[in-house]
């Protein structure tokens, strides 16, 4: 099952995602439906009982579980107005998801990437501006490359790796 959404109004008070944050998105997982309800109690702070009184057909409520699964997969922010963007795949990803997913990230980056029971699969980052990419390791710990069509950009164990980007350049990352 395929879920898009536009984020244009999101966050409005849960502190979900700024609208220039996700822009657009669609990803793939499966069991949405037992995502949905995980999503709903934690935006609720509620149990079951709480979630189930809630509508699955409410656009508001879909639009809060879109976001929050797009942070869970992505996030691109600098944790500060000032600060540059970083992006962070896979930030909130439980342990059994499978996904597969491509949104957008500041910057005019969009991610490409896979998750398998907790292991991140294929990673692809094209850059439409051009500009500075920070990447947190999406491997954790673990040594990973950025490679572009000229080679390799990057390698090493960096939390955050940064390389230089030209517009419609595609970046592959692996682990090493």
């Amino acid at each position: 099952m395929y879920l898009c959404s536009a984020l244009g109004q999101a966050g409005g008070g849960h502190g979900l995602a700024h609208p220039a944050e996700l822009l657009v998105g669609q990803l793939r997982l499966e069991g949405l439906g037992r995502l949905r309800i995980l999503v709903l109690q934690h935006l609720l702070g509620g149990g079951q009982d709480e979630v189930s009184a809630l509508s699955a057909h409410d656009p508001a409520q879909q639009q809060h579980v879109a976001a929050a699964v797009q942070l869970a997969l992505c996030q691109s922010s600098g944790g500060a107005p000032a600060k540059e963007p970083v992006i962070k795949l896979f930030a909130a990803v439980p342990k059994d998801w499978d996904a597969d997913f491509s949104l957008w990230c500041q910057g005019g980056f969009q991610a490409e990437a896979s998750i398998r029971k907790g292991v991140p699969g294929e990673i692809r980052i094209l850059s439409t501006l051009g500009g500075d990419l920070r990447l947190c390791n999406p491997f954790g710990e673990g040594k990973f490359k950025m490679t572009a069509a000229d080679g390799v950009r990057y390698e090493g164990n960096d939390a955050v790796a940064c390389i230089r980007t030209q517009a419609g350049e595609t970046i592959k990352v692996e682990k090493c």
